[in-house]
């Protein structure tokens, strides 16, 4: 699997181990709404360039980016490598994947 990946049973792992991780999703405010992972902040895509260093301004944290199925989180995190953040990882599967395996919403 790419290193630059991460699956939704891995990420659910690291919450239960109450690992220091940022989990940045990037859809529409409204799709968030709809149902996030708590604790993630909403970033959606067209403001992340903007806003990731106001929220994390860390660039060494982990980072997991989510959106609805993988494709807006990977364009984010090619941005966020931009930035010089050095581990932003794509949530494989996003947010489908993740109520489809049942783990949390809120």
């Amino acid at each position: 699997m790419n290193s630059n990946l991460i699956s939704t049973e891995e990420l659910y792992k690291k919450i239960q181990q109450k690992e220091d991780i940022k989990i940045i999703d990037v859809r529409t405010e409204e799709e968030y709404q709809q149902g996030h992972i708590k604790e993630s902040i909403n970033i959606p895509l067209d403001i992340i360039e903007s806003e990731i260093e106001k929220q994390v301004p860390d660039k060494n944290a982990q980072i997991y980016l989510i959106c609805r199925s993988g494709g807006r989180s990977a364009m984010a995190q090619e941005l966020l490598f931009g930035k010089k953040y050095q581990n932003a990882k794509n949530v494989s599967g996003g947010m489908l994947e993740w109520q489809e395996k049942g783990f949390p919403v809120e």
